[in-house]
Formats: C-alpha cells, sequence, structure tokens
C-alpha cells in the first residue's frame, strides 16, 4: 500500500513537472520565436506571472485523474489517446476560464494552445521514460498470476512482456496440466507454480495483485465457479474471453441487467462514408506533409544509389490496390538490376533457404541486395517513394502491405477479401510487429485485424510505432 501510494505521488509530480515544461517552452517561443514569424502584440507579462496562477496544472491533472490515468493500467498506445483527451478538455476548460473571466489581457492565449500542442507531445514521452524508471525500481509493478497455461496464457504473457506499461510482473501460471513444468515466451521462462486448488497458498507466498483467467476452453460454468474461488485471493481479476478474430477494437458493450448478459456492439468502421472521407483526407494532409519533410532526403537517396551500382534509381512492380485495382509501386531499387535472374540460382543451392523463401517471401542476408540497400532497407527509407502512390491516391499512408497478384491468391484466400477493401499502405500493422520475425500467414492475419478494426487512432499509433521502428532500424532486410 506504501509502495502503491509512492508509486502515484512520483507519477503526479512528474505530471506537474512535465506541465511546467510544456509551459515553459511555450512561453518561450511566445515571446522569443514567435516575434519574428508574425506581427504580435507585445508581451508585458513575465513567466512568473504564469506561476502564480496555480489554477492551470490542477485543471490538467484533475482531467488525467477523470480519464482515469492515476488508478488504472493502460497499454501504451491507449495511453496515449486518453492522455490526448485529457490535455484536449483541459485547454477547452481553462479557455473558457479565461474568456468568462475576462483575464485575456492578463493571460496569453497563445501561450495556453502552445502548453496544449507541446503537452500532447511531451506527456507520453514522459510517463513513457519515468514509468518504466518507476517500474525498473519495483515501484511501478503488480505482481501477476496467470491461470492457464494454454495457448491464451500463452498470448497474454508475449502481450504483457511487450508492453511494460501495464506495469504487471508475470510471476508464474498455474494449470492442472500436471505435466507442464514451465512456459517458454520468447526466449523467457516462466514457472507453472501449480494448479488450480494450489491458487490460496501460491497467491498468499507470491504476494499476487492480479490474477488472469485465461482458460476460454473451460466453458462459462466452470470459469464461473473458478472466478467465485479465487475473488478474493487478488485485487485485480482479469477475464480472457474466446472472441480473437472479431472486430473488437471500436466495440460498444451493453448489459442486460436481469438476464446477465454483456451484448458487444461490433461495427465495420470502413464501411461508413463518413470514416472513409477522414481516412481519404488524412491521407492527402499526411502525404503532402511527408513529401515536404523528406524531399531532401529524396534526393541524397537518390543520388547514393546511382553511385553505388548501375541501373535505375527507383523499382517498380505492379501490386494489387482496392478492389483489386493493379497499379505500379514505387521503392528505391535497393538489388542488384539481375537480381530476379540470380534468384533461381541461390534457392537452388540451399534448400532450407528455399523454405524460409516460400514461408517468408524474404531471404535472409541476401546477397542481391546492395550495401546501400541494406541500410535503405533497414530504415524502411526503401519505402519512401511510395508518397508519390499515396498523392496519386492509389496507396494510403496506413493500410495492408502491398500484394503481388499471385500472393493473394496463393497466401490471402478467403482473407482477400478484407485487403480488397481498404488501399494498402507506406505502413501498417505488419510493419511494426517485427515483420522479419513474422511469416507470411501471420501478416495476413494481422492486415484483417487491422481492416476489420480500423479508427482514426489506430492509424496515428501505426505511424508513431513506424517512426520509432525506422529510428531503432528494425526494418527488414
Amino acid at each position: 500500500m506504501r509502495k502503491r501510494f509512492l508509486c502515484l505521488c512520483l507519477i503526479i509530480f512528474g505530471d506537474l513537472i512535465t506541465f511546467y515544461v510544456s509551459l515553459t517552452i511555450a512561453y518561450f517561443f511566445r515571446i522569443k520565436i514567435l516575434p519574428y514569424i508574425i506581427s504580435t502584440p507585445e508581451f508585458i507579462y513575465d513567466f512568473k506571472h504564469f506561476l502564480y496562477l496555480w489554477w492551470l496544472p490542477v485543471i490538467f491533472l484533475s482531467f488525467f485523474a477523470f480519464e482515469g490515468l492515476y488508478i488504472k493500467r493502460f497499454s501504451f498506445s491507449e495511453e496515449l489517446k486518453h492522455l490526448s483527451k485529457a490535455i484536449f478538455l483541459s485547454i477547452i476548460v481553462i479557455f473558457s476560464i479565461v474568456s468568462l473571466g475576462k483575464m485575456s489581457p492578463r493571460v496569453s492565449r497563445t501561450v495556453l494552445a502552445g502548453t496544449g500542442v507541446i503537452a500532447c507531445f511531451l506527456f507520453p514521452f514522459t510517463r513513457f521514460w519515468y514509468k518504466k524508471l518507476l517500474y525498473t525500481l519495483g515501484l511501478y509493478q503488480e505482481n501477476a498470476l496467470i491461470v492457464g497455461a494454454g495457448r491464451a496464457g500463452q498470448l497474454i504473457a508475449c502481450g504483457l512482456e511487450r508492453d511494460r506499461h501495464y506495469g504487471y510482473k508475470l510471476v508464474g501460471y498455474v494449470d492442472d496440466d500436471i505435466t507442464k513444468k514451465a512456459v517458454q515466451v520468447n526466449g523467457h521462462y516462466y514457472p507453472v507454480l501449480g494448479t488450480f486448488k494450489d491458487l490460496p497458498a501460491i497467491c498468499k507466498d507470491k504476494h499476487i495483485q492480479t490474477i488472469i483467467l485465461a482458460v476460454p476452453s473451460l466453458g462459462s460454468e466452470r470459469i464461473k465457479s473458478l472466478f467465485m474461488e479465487i475473488r478474493q485471493l487478488a485485487k485485480h481479476i482479469l477475464i480472457v474471453p474466446e472472441l480473437r478474430g472479431i472486430s473488437l477494437l471500436s466495440a460498444d458493450l451493453d448489459y442486460l441487467f436481469y438476464e446477465e448478459l454483456f451484448i458487444l456492439h461490433t461495427r465495420n468502421n470502413l464501411n461508413s462514408p463518413v470514416n472513409k472521407i477522414i481516412k481519404q483526407i488524412f491521407d492527402w494532409i499526411g502525404g503532402i506533409l511527408l513529401f515536404i519533410l523528406t524531399l531532401p532526403f529524396l534526393g541524397i537517396i537518390a543520388c547514393l544509389i546511382k553511385i553505388s551500382s548501375p541501373g535505375p534509381i527507383f523499382y517498380t512492380q505492379c501490386r494489387v490496390g482496392k478492389k483489386g485495382k493493379l497499379f505500379k509501386i514505387y521503392k528505391f531499387r535497393t538489388m542488384y538490376v539481375d537480381a530476379e535472374e540470380r534468384l533461381p540460382k541461390i534457392l537452388a543451392q540451399d534448400r532450407e533457404l528455399k523454405e524460409v523463401y516460400l514461408k517468408r517471401r524474404k531471404i535472409p542476408n541476401d546477397p542481391r541486395i546492395t550495401p546501400i540497400g541494406h541500410f535503405l532497407r533497414k530504415t524502411s527509407l526503401d519505402e519512401l517513394p511510395q508518397i508519390f502512390n499515396v498523392l496519386k491516391g492509389e496507396m494510403s499512408l496506413v493500410g495492408p502491405r502491398p500484394a503481388l497478384p499471385e500472393e493473394l491468391e496463393r497466401y490471402y484466400k478467403e482473407e482477400a477479401q478484407y485487403y480488397l477493401q481498404v488501399k494498402p499502405g507506406i505502413t501498417g500493422l505488419w510493419q511494426v510487429s517485427g515483420r522479419n520475425k513474422t511469416d507470411f500467414y501471420f501478416r495476413v492475419k494481422i492486415e484483417s485485424w487491422y481492416v476489420q478494426n480500423w479508427c482514426l487512432w489506430l492509424d496515428i499509433i501505426i505511424l508513431l510505432q513506424t517512426v520509432k521502428a525506422v529510428i531503432k532500424m528494425e526494418g527488414a532486410c
């Protein structure tokens, strides 16, 4: 209890520091930079004036609390959504107070608006790092136990291990299969500590705060019985239902009180004409901005390709677009010009390599790639020319990986219906999901999931994850 309270205080303290850093940057931008850009009225108040406005951070922290940012545990992407909402509402309320209270002459609305914009970028960054620090120090941790060492339990462990932002520390598993001694997840082994009947002793001995029920195959009656047995053993009980493959990201939850039934209202967002227009506008604006920002890099990369090996700068190939329409995709050339002629010979020399190629459609350490090509693929910069496809309306910023006609027929099968609903993207879930470590069938599944669960926020998260992947050089090679 004391550790949790200390953690809460440190998070609030960190949020206060982040707020005042955002305010400071906005203030100095207003007085030092903005006057050189546009004509602005003279600003007579010094920074101390803003420090006396104690109610500004109080409004921010209040909306953070309202959004559950101090008591609930979110994934980083979900926390980002709640942070953005809380900051937006805070700025709206602050502007209303300033206007209704006739405080405009004494409070710069430019500084307030700038604080909100900077906070949208700064809060996710600072919260990510100080939560990571608190987790390392053992303050932002809850001991978690997974009930069920089957497929569902392994997937839960994989997810919690990937996103430490939740703050769960997995202690191990319990399972009624006595032959299971440990579960391997991404190279880590988690012990199976006992069976269901051992739960009370295990929870007490390991100081378990969260129990995750990941046994959907048991059936509703057995899960209900198990829940009744363990609900007093831990502070939080999480239940994992068997609903994979159903579009749930934008689902609404309804409840029939007397019948004790939940109703999930799912929707296909991309069937909505309004959402289609929103995605199109997002692509146009994003494509134009991306083209302007990357124009110098396009020129430099083009020169490097010309210098490094003979041949054209761009590589074009026929891909399948929305509704099955074929189009030419643009990429920077990363292979030698005779790469296609070399492929049969390379595969004929190594049977295992051929199997890997058929499974992933890629060759590890491909000898056909040029020296500059390795760098371009590692950083995903070879995909930059696809901006032209976006501006031509053939592709989207975010979407499924552009597929070859033969790939669509061979690998997608019944999932092709989802692929054909949308434009393929420069980036997508595949690109930010460890693409070198996944086979083609997994790519097809997650791309279908993307189409079924699309929302604008998902596109924004994928774009942010793509920037991270480019910086960390996690691209294909």
